[in-house]
């Protein structure tokens, strides 16, 4: 199965924008899209699948237009990082998890696979914008899934924005780009 989780959407006959609270898993084999499921709404997220066959959506970005959509104000509009993760289990009863918080919101962040049931979710940028808010942060915190809760698991030495992260065959993950020109390697404990 592929999951197609999220993103920026528009609502049929109204053309309202809007950020998907929805995802479908696709069937290679049948050539078929499974029913959607509801989620919390989130684009610029990260995502990888789990060893264990999970997929792992973490951070993201959200936008909260009914303010904007009742009022008409700009104003109103709150877009704001998403500060959860959660997984999906597939199958004709799968679906999301609870959603597990973050150490920090974080949209774009580098997501990598550790052995089968655990991630690595590094960098990103923390994002506020609202009425009498406005936040702006690049991230060198790093969260660590772990079956199904997670923790923090320090800083990156740099911070880093839609980085990427590759699981190394000794159970490490490099973490490349996102704004710095060197390299670093996660070594889980």
């Amino acid at each position: 199965e592929v999951l197609v989780a999220g993103g920026l959407s528009v609502v049929p006959v109204v053309n309202v924008p809007i950020v998907s609270p929805t995802a479908q898993a696709y069937t290679p084999a049948l050539g078929i899209f499974g029913f959607p499921r509801l989620m919390a709404p989130r684009m610029l997220h990260g995502a990888t699948a789990l060893g264990d066959g999970r997929a792992l959506l973490a951070g993201g970005l959200t936008i909260d237009f009914t303010k904007f959509i009742q009022t008409q104000n700009i104003l109103d509009l709150k877009i704001s990082s998403v500060a959860d993760a959660v997984t999906y289990s597939g199958g004709l009863f799968g679906g999301f998890s609870a959603a597990m918080p973050l150490s920090k919101g974080r949209l774009l962040p580098a997501v990598a696979p550790i052995g089968n049931s655990s991630a690595l979710i590094a960098g990103g940028f923390n994002l506020d914008l609202s009425l009498g808010t406005f936040k702006l942060e690049a991230l060198a915190e790093s969260d660590l899934l772990s079956g199904s809760t997670v923790v923090a698991t320090g800083k990156m030495r740099n911070p880093r924005i839609g980085a990427v992260a590759v699981p190394l065959p000794d159970g490490t993950v490099l973490v490349v780009g996102g704004g710095n020109l060197r390299a670093e390697v996660y070594q889980p404990r």
